[in-house]
């Protein structure tokens, strides 16, 4: 909430620069993806000045918080195209046009062994290795690399011969001195989680990467204080991190805002490194997890879908 106050002078600047393109070009559709603040409020505006078909793709999380918004797609977007199975169901309850095509991480999805992401990355196959996942946000790098870096320090200390692999999106600098025995990655999401035991991760879109490579984890997330009081309040599932809502359990555990420190972080990664019985277990949920949100082709479905409104 606070992040987005920061920034609003910028999202009126993009707002009136896309209704100008609406109206100046002919648009045969238009795609909304993710990003719900602004969307549902540009949809709106974009109806008022013209009858070009709207398409939603990759939904509004309007079952986790604010389902007042509902009234918005009901109004202003022709069709809605989810990417998690659980949300058609929802959707049509409400009487909305929807279509599920499935989630599009897996067009792509080639799981390597342990050994060949190990090779990839030029580490020696006998370290373990244990992935470090801060964000992709700004504030989310922020808040979450010093103290992921601190629990992965502890738990370098209590297991010999082991290997971090923090990996950063592009525009993330680190400018402290790391331990030799980290590797700072980017890009390489696939030999990452191929080839770590377990992942520290900022809840986002990295879990469902995790999930689809069998990767066990624990979700941390961390944010503004008046933000977390308030998400308190309106948000309305009992997990937060996407595999967990999706099996509708505690799969994966979750650390969050206040408990979200390295002695609590580190205490839970070293109690899955050294039971393989739990790393088996919640690889097989994770499994189980992979398979519901598989319908084959999804950007080729939502294509064809998009196409067909338009």
């Amino acid at each position: 909430f606070i992040e987005v106050i920061k920034h609003l002078k910028f999202f009126k600047k993009v707002e009136k620069k896309v209704l100008h393109e609406i109206t100046k070009q002919n648009i045969k559709a238009v795609i909304l993806i993710d990003y719900p603040g602004f969307n549902l409020r540009i949809s709106k505006k974009i109806k008022v000045k013209s009858s070009v078909p709207i398409i939603y793709y990759i939904t509004p999380q309007l079952w986790a918080w604010k389902e007042s918004r509902i009234k918005y797609l009901k109004r202003h977007v022709d069709e809605i195209i989810t990417i998690f199975p659980f949300e058609k169901k929802w959707y049509k309850e409400r009487n909305l046009n929807v279509h599920w095509v499935g989630h599009p991480y897996l067009d792509t999805y080639e799981a390597i062994d342990e050994k060949e992401a190990k090779k990839n990355l030029g580490i020696n196959n006998k370290e373990t290795c244990i992935a470090l996942f801060p964000g992709s946000r700004e504030q989310e790098i922020n808040r979450h690399l010093k103290l992921f870096i601190n629990s992965a320090n502890i738990i370098s200390h209590k297991i010999k011969n082991i290997k971090i692999l923090l990996h950063l999106v592009d525009n993330a600098e680190i400018k402290e001195k790391l331990p030799d025995n980290y590797l700072i990655c980017r890009n390489k999401q696939k030999d990452v989680f191929c080839a770590s035991k377990l992942a520290i991760i900022a809840s986002g879109t990295a879990t469902i990467e995790a999930t689809i490579f069998s990767t066990p984890m624990v979700v941390v997330y961390k944010m503004n204080f008046f933000t977390w009081l308030l998400s308190k309040i309106m948000i309305k599932t009992k997990f937060i991190a996407m595999p967990n809502i999706i099996a509708n359990k505690l799969v994966v555990p979750e650390i969050i805002q206040h408990k979200a420190n390295q002695r609590i972080i580190s205490m839970q990664a070293l109690s899955i490194l050294n039971n393989a019985t739990y790393i088996k277990q919640c690889i097989k949920e994770l499994d189980i997890i992979k398979y519901l949100l598989n319908n084959g082709n999804a950007s080729k479905n939502a294509a064809e879908k998009i196409k067909s409104v338009s």
